[in-house]
């Protein structure tokens, strides 16, 4: 995981790696949030390219991640910074804790979006 700091207080994180669909040469990111108050300031993008810088160092190819077909904000930034969406949708299933610390397993139509490094 990398976090984002403005000021020492934590603003952002993206999470890299992991088993879960995987590629050969590839670096799986995901997760990628930034706190509402410090959106649209690049720190997004700085996560990003952090991750990049990452996948570079582990001579990998490429870095890619899935994002949720309605995430129209996520998916600009991902254009805008050389990603591109493959042509079919995946359905992802991922795990969200409740207010009542139960884990309640989400399900989201996603693309898949890479970027050749």
């Amino acid at each position: 995981m990398i976090v984002a700091e403005v000021d020492g207080a934590s603003v952002g994180t993206v999470s890299y790696g992991g088993a879960r669909r995987q590629r050969p040469e590839s670096l799986r990111c995901f997760a990628l949030d930034v706190g509402e108050a410090y959106r649209n300031r690049g720190i997004g993008t700085a996560l990003l390219t952090a991750v990049e810088d990452e996948a570079r160092r582990q001579s990998l190819s490429s870095v890619h991640q899935e994002v949720a077909v309605e995430n129209t904000n996520a998916i600009r930034l991902y254009e805008r910074l050389g990603y591109a969406k493959e042509p079919e949708t995946i359905v992802d299933h991922w795990f969200r804790l409740t207010d009542d610390d139960e884990r309640a397993l989400m399900e989201d139509e996603s693309y898949v979006m890479a970027k050749p490094l």
